[in-house]
């Protein structure tokens, strides 16, 4: 499959908006207690262009493969520093084992590095084994363990 991997721009966003859609919902079904944030045009359309913010899409031979949604943030202390996470990356399930996701992760990390980043930061879900094989896979190795305790 050939494979364009680009920014968002506003034509992207109904596919965008459906993909992302899909996203939370397969984290909602693996154990993942947040609310998911909006999945409209709208919602996605706030996040095109705002600074230090990557939206990324692939586009395949089909349409829309996959996306990803990831950050630099200015993080303070001794010394400032500026540390990019990957918030979100999807590919349409039939498309997975085709590399769109891991053409996805290089553009993005790509950009961080254009931002001044030198660390990028993810979140796995502790039972979605199929998502921490990829990201180990990309040289990515657990650092911290968030231990969670719900209340009543």
């Amino acid at each position: 499959m050939s494979l364009i991997v680009a920014p968002a721009g506003t034509a992207d966003l109904p596919d965008l908006a459906a993909l992302r859609a899909a996203f939370w919902a397969d984290q909602c079904a693996k154990g993942l207690r947040e609310p998911a944030p909006g999945c409209t045009p709208d919602d996605l359309a706030k996040l095109v262009g705002r600074p230090r913010t990557h939206l990324l899409v692939a586009h395949g031979d089909e349409g829309m493969a996959g996306y990803l949604f990831g950050v630099t943030r200015l993080v303070p202390g001794a010394v400032v520093q500026k540390v990019s996470s990957v918030e979100e990356v999807m590919t349409w399930p039939g498309l997975r084992q085709g590399g769109v996701a891991r053409a996805l992760v290089l553009a993005a990390t790509e950009r961080f590095a254009a931002d001044g980043a030198n660390r990028v930061q993810l979140r796995v879900l502790t039972n979605n084994a199929e998502a921490a094989r990829f990201w180990d896979r990309l040289g990515f190795a657990p650092y911290l363990t968030t231990m969670e305790k719900l209340l009543p």
